[in-house]
């Protein structure tokens, strides 16, 4: 039997006269807002928004408190009255959150795409700063660790920012790290690895720990 709405031919499902499609517009048509006071958000599962009912099913304490009127998407930017993007998230749109939370800058700065000065780099999207030398773009915090050692990275380096902000690329903020491949070995085959690859950091730990037992 095909579904009692005009105009439509799907089969109606089980024992009833309507298709499925039309059995789930008929129950968001049905269902009304979040049964809590001061919400006025669409009804998810009982009886409660998505968000109530979430908290509500975690134990949140105060599970039914308000829910703040920045979390709500489509509200203006409160980065100042220039902003008029939507909100996405903690109050902010895409382009100021990502500035704050991801990049980690204290200012969110100003309305729109911001252009670095030539010659300054530019940031790749996660905070690092990129730069162009010779033609050439590097990560700026690995490029400035080889100028340190000398050398190009091996494949298993890795440069570590101490204070962990990702776009403070001064040497003294920097830290070289390694990760080989495969994890573990023999301590004996581990030890001749090392000692060949960083001389004359071998031989200064060696001579620190000499002065100590003597």
């Amino acid at each position: 039997m095909d579904c009692s709405y005009e105009n439509c031919e799907r089969p109606a499902r089980g024992g009833n006269t309507i298709c499925k499609r039309h059995q789930i517009m008929e129950w968001h048509a049905r269902q009304g807002e979040c049964t809590l006071d001061h919400c006025d958000r669409r009804i998810d599962a009982g009886g409660l928004c998505t968000t109530h009912y979430n908290r509500k099913r975690r134990g949140v304490p105060d599970w039914d408190a308000p829910v703040p009127h920045r979390m709500k998407r489509g509200d203006q930017c409160e980065q100042g009255a220039d902003c008029h993007e939507p909100v996405y998230a903690r109050g902010l749109c895409r382009l100021h959150y990502h500035r704050v939370h991801v990049q980690g800058h204290a200012d969110p700065g100003p309305t729109g795409l911001m252009r670095a000065a030539n010659g300054s780099g530019s940031e790749d999207g996660r905070g690092y700063r990129v730069i162009t030398v010779n033609g050439q773009r590097y990560l700026e915090h690995r490029w400035v660790m080889e100028q340190m050692l000398g050398r190009p990275l091996e494949a298993d380096e890795e440069v570590h920012h101490k204070n962990r902000i990702r776009n403070d690329n001064d040497p003294s903020n920097l830290e070289l790290w390694a990760t080989p491949q495969p994890r573990g070995g023999r301590v004996e085959d581990l030890v001749r690895f090392y000692v060949e690859r960083y001389p004359e950091l071998a031989a200064r730990l060696l001579a620190e720990i000499s002065s100590k037992v003597l």
